[in-house]
């Protein structure tokens, strides 16, 4: 029985730099004013009167094509920082709303568990310790991943496993509430160990400066370099 071939994916098809519809800039050679959509969430800001993109963010493989335009899923797209506006807050009423329609999404019908991430209750319609027939532990609940589409057009996985980066229909190799609490309590154990470093310093510090001839001139010329 002879071989089906495969069909080859369709290429880009190429347009020169010069027919573009918007102008094209490179990374590093965006003028002021002009960030993509993820760098106005991180200023805290909405996309506001901006009607569209303005311009175009050249992927890192299209800084060697100076004479075609980019047209790689890997783009962005700028808008103008000026028509930006501040992201509304939302109110109480909104963020319950929101809390009750992903606490339908998280929440198992059998043992009424909510976790910490969408359960496929469409297709399984439990969680997998009830559909496997196990008790949940903190060594066995992983924290699940997901793929999502962030406002640029990405496709991303959160919070992130090399398995499911490979192969997204790997099994989650997340690490589990047990891992993450051992982890964190070795971060508070450093942080109060850095704390408890910087207050035997201050200590010493202020002993020697009240000791000092001149110590009530060194605080208040302190005080007034720090603006207290």
């Amino acid at each position: 029985m002879p071989r089906t071939r495969r069909k080859r994916p369709d290429k880009a098809a190429r347009v020169p730099r010069s027919d573009a519809t918007l102008p094209e800039f490179d990374r590093g050679a965006v003028p002021e004013g002009l960030v993509t959509r993820r760098a106005l969430r991180e200023m805290g800001l909405s996309p506001g009167d901006n009607e569209g993109p303005v311009a175009i963010l050249r992927c890192r493989l299209c800084a060697t094509r100076p004479n075609w335009s980019c047209r790689h899923p890997t783009r962005g797209f700028l808008l103008r920082v000026d028509l930006a506006r501040p992201k509304r807050t939302p109110t109480l009423a909104q963020e319950l709303a929101l809390d009750r329609a992903m606490a339908a999404r998280s929440t198992c019908p059998t043992c009424s568990r909510r976790y910490e991430f969408c359960l496929p209750l469409r297709t399984v319609g439990s969680c997998d310790p009830c559909a496997q027939g196990y008790e949940p532990t903190p060594d066995t609940l992983p924290r699940g991943c997901y793929w999502f589409t962030d406002p640029d057009g990405a496709l991303c996985l959160s919070p992130g496993c090399m398995a499911r980066i490979q192969d997204p229909d790997a099994q989650c190799l997340c690490d589990t509430l047990t891992a993450r609490l051992d982890r964190l309590t070795g971060r508070l154990r450093d942080l109060e160990e850095r704390h408890r470093y910087a207050n035997v310093w201050w200590q010493a510090l202020s002993s020697v400066v009240r000791d000092h001839p001149d110590g009530r001139a060194i605080v208040t010329e302190t005080r007034a370099r720090t603006g207290r």
